[in-house]
């Protein structure tokens, strides 16, 4: 069994210089284990990246603010 991490993942969702590599890895790996963490982090850096794009956000703090503000609640 191999670990996947985050990186693997944002590198084949977004295209980057790693996306060549990132599909590589995936696709020699027999049995790949992904934990709850992983998932978790990569709903966050592609909200992050989302927020960049689209309105600019780029610091973790106008990010928190604009994601509660969306929401109409913090947590």
């Amino acid at each position: 069994m191999i670990f996947i991490d985050t990186n693997i993942f944002y590198n084949i969702l977004y295209e980057t210089e790693l996306t060549p590599k990132a599909r590589k890895a995936i696709d020699m790996l027999v049995e790949p284990v992904i934990s709850v963490i992983v998932y978790n982090e990569l709903v966050h850096v592609t909200f992050r990246a989302y927020a960049r794009r689209k309105y600019g956000i780029v610091s973790y703090q106008k990010f928190r603010k604009f994601f509660c503000r969306e929401r109409n609640r913090c947590v």
